[in-house]
């Protein structure tokens, strides 16, 4: 609840959006920690999409960590087991 109340301060969180995580305190550690394991997407650029796929499920096939073209969501490997 702190870090949330003070990111959510203007004049703070345009000083993070310039680089300086000085503002954070000691909530700076926790606050590069949770951007490092983020896996949100920012549409427009988080990469390429990759809109055309074969509709034989077999052959379905996308670059790893490429965006599916209509819902945004990333690529990821899963185990069929």
């Amino acid at each position: 609840e702190q870090l949330a109340s003070i990111v959510n301060h203007p004049d703070r969180a345009k000083r993070l959006k310039d680089g300086n995580f000085g503002v954070l305190e000691k909530h700076q550690s926790l606050f590069l920690d949770l951007l490092k394991t983020d896996t949100s997407v920012v549409l427009g650029s988080a990469g390429e999409t990759d809109e055309v796929v074969t509709i034989d499920v077999r052959r379905q096939i996308r670059w790893p960590t490429s965006l599916h073209g209509k819902s945004g969501m990333r690529v990821c490997e899963f185990p069929l087991s």
